[in-house]
């Protein structure tokens, strides 16, 4: 297993800008606490993306990391390497509940939009989102997804909230709606903005979601940022993420596939 000095900087850098506290050893339940902490804070969606990136790609490659750190020479080059300076760009916003959502985080690539990490800013929240046949559900929530390919069918017990599927294609982002009912949807670039009548009939945004897509070499996968402004809303707002990014994502995996 040859270290290359790229590599050894590359996993300094990774592991300073998540202020991970030692320099002689590698602990991947401490990384993975860190990470998982940084994740919902991230500024922009490219920041998460990154760091995602980051965590996953020496995620997979834990035998490589152990070698430089029990190896003196390259333990000792670890050490001396310069990396400049590291900057993070990780800030708490205590004014709402910030739910990351990401399927990158999967063990291997086996049908990844099956499966997603649900990283919140709030504790005790952190959850692993399965798909079971064609349903998604969250805990003990009333809300449920039903998939038909890329198609979402999302309801409130048996009543059907809403219908629709998503797209990428020349990195755009369409949203094809085919059901909302009293929802509305407003797309601006990656940003989906979720809207309700209220009771006066007037317009009245219940939530935002972000989306980015991730291309490997092997199968796509993405995050998406669930800004949760009214706690009512909150299971809701999870699961019409979950919606997005599973359909852009079956619908790229399986234009891959095709081509």
């Amino acid at each position: 297993m040859f270290i290359t000095q790229r590599f050894i900087k590359r996993l300094k850098a990774f592991l300073t800008s998540i202020d991970y506290p030692y320099t002689d050893c590698y602990y991947p339940e401490i990384v993975q606490k860190l990470v998982f902490e940084l994740v919902p804070k991230g500024r922009t969606i490219y920041d998460i993306g990154q760091l995602i990136k980051e965590y996953r790609f020496f995620n997979l490659r834990e035998k490589r990391i152990f070698k430089v750190f029990n190896h003196p020479v390259h333990s000792q080059n670890y050490q001396t390497i310069d990396i400049g300076v590291i900057t993070n760009s990780f800030t708490y916003d205590s004014s709402y509940e910030k739910v990351v959502i990401t399927n990158a985080l999967t063990k291997g690539y086996v049908f990844p939009y099956n499966r997603y990490k649900l990283i919140s800013t709030v504790e005790g929240k952190n959850i692993d989102m399965i798909k079971s046949g064609r349903y998604f559900s969250l805990n003990n929530s009333n809300y449920q997804i039903k998939t038909s390919f890329s198609t979402i069918e999302l309801s409130y017990r048996n009543d059907l909230i809403m219908k629709y599927s998503m797209s990428h294609w020349g990195k755009k982002y369409r949203f094809k709606t085919k059901i909302m009912n009293d929802y509305m949807i407003d797309q601006l670039g990656d940003t989906f903005t979720l809207s309700r009548r209220n009771l006066d009939q007037q317009k009245e945004i219940i939530g935002k979601v972000e989306i980015n897509e991730f291309i490997n070499a092997f199968v796509p996968s993405g995050v998406a940022i669930v800004h949760v402004i009214d706690d009512t809303v909150y299971e809701l707002m999870v699961m019409f993420a979950i919606g997005l990014m599973y359909s852009m994502i079956y619908s790229e995996s399986s234009s891959r596939s095709a081509s």
